[in-house]
């Protein structure tokens, strides 16, 4: 049985609808649970607290109002049905691994009783009227129904006390005052309202209508006892609404995808309904005797938060301010708190100019929409934020006409993005709602260049970078970034600082790769840069700066250009030559060897030396020297070839190639 104390829910709900709501809405939000099943939810509105059962976990979860758990009652073996009494004092749950009712005391949410009712009885459901605690109890094929008076010192177990009667499975309780209602789920489903107030149920009518009589998963009772909506197996989909005097059908809710599989009734009367969907509308919120439902929720299969709503998994809060669902998703079971349920969903929208002057005055409009009018006298509050008011400035209060229209005008005192924000706050039919609009007011154009921009460094060179900012309103301050080449570096804030008198800032970069140096003005409320004095708060100039490299890393760093594009076709063009000028380094560097061994040859063996062409010394030519590949332990032999082809070998000591080597 969902629950929630009906005496209290009245008293609150009247309270919430003459008091209003004021301020922003609140958001809907969802919440995971650490229950690794659910059996049934209760509310307590004084407390606001929610109660869950976990029948696998052996326990009752406690949260507040915004699913965050506050407390966890243990030790209930298989824990099943609650009920909450119209106090809101205690929540009574069926525990059947115990053979007992368990009283939770809701201010400590703490374990206060333990009432057995007998070995091997097995209580399931349960709800509480007339002052009784009410209990189905037993094993299929025969269950029955029991009752206690808590009040008592030592209370007295009465069972069976439908002698004529047993049920295949506990049936499902629900009750209001001193009406309680036995309803019967599955292929057959039926209905038997009784009056218990004499603390022994009087039948006053069973029998279900014709079209809710198959499949019925769930159904509600209003608080003043005189509707049931039954989520039944109506065709086409809908849920049933039955009058409680006789059990006679009175009408339907259509829903969309499959049969409902909960229903909830709200203090007011509204409904909630919902069906077990994965891809379509999840939960629909009617009017009374409305055939179409005025909210629908649709939850997406693939996000957290719960997609699918349990099966007897809505309840309202008892002033009708929430309602919540238990859902189901990919990552666990979660507590859905919907706000402003029962109140009227409304659009706000305001309509601005794009672009303003900085100065002038502006003029704006906006609307309210929904599917019920406004009350006369019913206001927006507009505020203002931009640079100079982040948090927003109030400009006041403006009317809402009948048709849900406003206008309002203001003098932009900032320049840039300032957005425009209406706040409706609700009234005892409508939701509160907003809507905002943005409009680019004008700044004056400022400057801000970076020097050395596209210049080329040795390596390791120390670059000093200076940023120059030129005339603003209010803020100098300037930030410098430095952006090495590859995703080893990443771009790192070096420098932010007020910039000199003379509108400089400065940095020093270590040049050991190229590098793009980058600075950052985020202007004000009257300056930007030429470009940026509509839309935009950030200026920002880019700088590319390529380095040389020494002889070292020419290979690896060619390699590394080769895998990823370079920044900009100048920047392409740069390392292009540099690359040339060092291979050309370093086929001259080979040359100068070449060169020294030949001179020790022909000291050696007194041969002139060979008249090579421009060819064979061109550091780009085909003939290259080649060291012998099994060179003596006393001689290292060298191989030339010449342009005719022919190979004249060599051999030099050693120890004179190694001075060579350390000398080149």
């Amino acid at each position: 049985m969902r629950t929630v104390a009906t005496a209290l829910a009245v008293l609150f709900s009247s309270t919430a609808l003459a008091a209003g709501t004021v301020g922003p809405a609140a958001a809907d939000s969802s919440t995971a649970l650490s229950i690794s099943s659910y059996g049934d939810i209760a509310v307590d509105g004084v407390h606001k607290r929610v109660y869950i059962s976990d029948p696998a976990g052996n326990k009752v979860v406690v949260t507040d109002y915004a699913g965050k758990l506050v407390a966890t009652v243990p030790d209930l073996s298989g824990v099943r049905d609650l009920a909450i009494t119209p106090d809101s004092r205690t929540v009574y749950a069926a525990v059947p691994g115990e053979d007992a009712v368990v009283a939770i005391e809701t201010s400590t949410s703490t374990t206060a009783a333990r009432y057995s009712t007998g070995e091997n009885t097995d209580p399931q459901t349960l709800a509480v009227a007339g002052g009784r605690v009410w209990f189905m109890y037993g094993q299929q094929p025969s269950h029955h129904l029991g009752s206690f008076d808590p009040a008592q010192s030592t209370p007295e177990m009465v069972l069976d006390q439908l002698p004529d009667l047993g049920f295949y499975d506990a049936p499902e309780l629900e009750s209001a005052g001193s009406t309680l209602v036995i309803g019967i789920h599955g292929t057959w489903s039926g209905l038997a309202v009784y009056d218990v107030s004499s603390g022994t149920p009087v039948l006053r009518k069973q029998g279900m209508p014709a079209e809710a009589a198959n499949y019925m998963n769930d159904f509600a009772l209003s608080a003043d006892a005189k509707q049931i909506v039954a989520a039944s197996g109506e065709s086409p989909y809908a849920a049933t609404a039955i009058n409680t005097d006789d059990l006679s059908r009175t009408g339907g809710y259509p829903v969309e995808a499959g049969n409902p599989n909960s229903a909830a009734i709200a203090p007011d009367g509204t409904i909630a309904l919902s069906t077990f969907s994965w891809y379509d509308k999840d939960i629909f919120i009617f009017k009374p005797g409305a055939k179409t439902p005025y909210r629908t929720y649709t939850y997406d299969l693939n996000t957290s938060g719960g997609d699918t709503i349990a099966g007897q998994g809505l309840t309202w809060a008892p002033d009708g301010s929430k309602l919540f669902a238990i859902a189901s998703g990919n990552s666990g079971t979660y507590l859905r708190v919907l706000d402003n349920a029962t109140r009227y969903p409304v659009k706000a929208s305001v309509s601005a100019p794009a672009k303003a002057t900085r100065g002038k005055k502006l003029s704006a409009t906006g609307k309210l929409t929904s599917d019920k009018s406004f009350p006369s006298g019913s206001t927006v509050t507009i505020t203002r934020t931009d640079i100079d008011s982040p948090k927003g400035k109030s400009l006041g209060t403006r009317t809402v006409s009948s048709s849900g229209t406003f206008s309002f005008t203001d003098v932009p005192p900032a320049g840039g993005n300032v957005t425009y924000t209406a706040q409706y706050g609700g009234d005892a039919t409508h939701a509160p709602a907003s809507g905002k609009d943005t409009v680019a007011v004008s700044r004056t154009p400022t400057s801000l260049t970076l020097n050395h921009n596209g210049s080329l460094y040795s390596y390791g060179t120390d670059v000093s970078f200076t940023a120059h900012l030129g005339s603003t309103y209010k803020n100098r301050t300037v930030e410098l970034w430095v952006n090495p080449f590859g995703s080893d570096k990443p771009n790192k804030l070096v420098k932010t600082g007020k910039v000199s008198s003379k509108g400089n800032l400065s940095t020093t970069v270590d040049m050991t790769r190229d590098t793009t140096v980058t600075a950052v003005f985020a202007g004000d409320a009257r300056s930007a840069e030429p470009g940026d004095l509509l839309p935009g708060q950030v200026v920002r100039r880019g700088l590319a700066v390529l380095q040389a490299r020494d002889q070292r890393q020419v290979r690896r760093d060619a390699d590394r250009h080769a895998r990823h594009r370079l920044p900009d076709a100048h920047a392409r063009l740069v390392h292009q030559r540099l690359v040339r000028r060092q291979r050309e380094l370093h086929h001259l560097r080979r040359l100068e060897v070449l060169l020294l061994h030949e001179v020790i040859r022909l000291s050696s063996h007194g041969r002139a030396p060979r008249k090579w062409g421009p060819s064979a010394l061109s550091p780009l030519g085909r003939s290259a020297p080649r060291v012998a590949d099994t060179p003596s332990t006393t001689d290292r032999r060298v191989e030339r070839a010449g342009p005719d082809g022919s190979v004249d070998r060599g051999s030099v000591p050693s120890m004179s190639i190694s001075r060579i080597d350390q000398g080149a």
